[in-house]
């Protein structure tokens, strides 16, 4: 038995930006497993990624008492996004999506703890934040934020230029 979760954005409404996702799910047992053992259902995910060298993606198996699972890490998260146990199987479909604006902001000259919005100089919100580092110091810093979202501080040209005629 097949059973496939197509979804289908409203995007297709108003242009055809991408078509579907399939994460199709099988009954595993006509699979091997299944044969060796009872296995309900598999998982085909299909994560819409291209291919990228250096690899965005590392394969782990982890196992400990009471506790296992194989998967595929991106780097920095502490989880399997794609992967499997004894119990489960889960996995992730991205779609190119922009969901995510970056803004140029003028800082105030006199004052760098303010930016210009609309017709006035704005206060910046200011806060500390700590990440704590096991085996070594505490990295602090400080998070200026405008109205817009957070400052960031030295962006790559790169990634300014990227899309650039929407930055203003």
């Amino acid at each position: 038995m097949l059973a496939l979760l197509i979804v289908i954005p409203s995007a297709l409404l108003g242009g055809l930006m991408y078509l579907y996702s399939l994460q199709p799910q099988y009954s595993g047992r006509l699979t091997l497993a299944g044969l060796q053992e009872e296995v309900e259902v598999s998982l085909a995910n299909d994560t819409h990624m291209v291919y990228a060298q250096p690899s965005v993606w590392y394969e782990a198996h982890l196992e400990c008492p009471g506790f296992g699972f194989y998967g595929n890490h991106a780097a920095g998260v502490p989880f399997a996004l794609i992967g499997h146990n004894h119990f489960a199987a889960w996995g992730l479909t991205m779609f190119e999506k922009d969901d995510v604006d970056f803004n140029k902001e003028r800082l105030n000259p006199e004052n760098p703890n303010q930016v210009w919005f609309i017709d006035h100089w704005d206060d910046l919100k200011i806060r500390q934040e700590t990440i704590r580092v096991k085996g070594s110091k505490n990295v602090n810093f400080e998070v200026r934020s405008s109205r817009q979202g957070p400052i960031l501080n030295e962006v790559d040209d790169t990634v300014a230029q990227t899309g650039s005629d929407l930055v203003g």
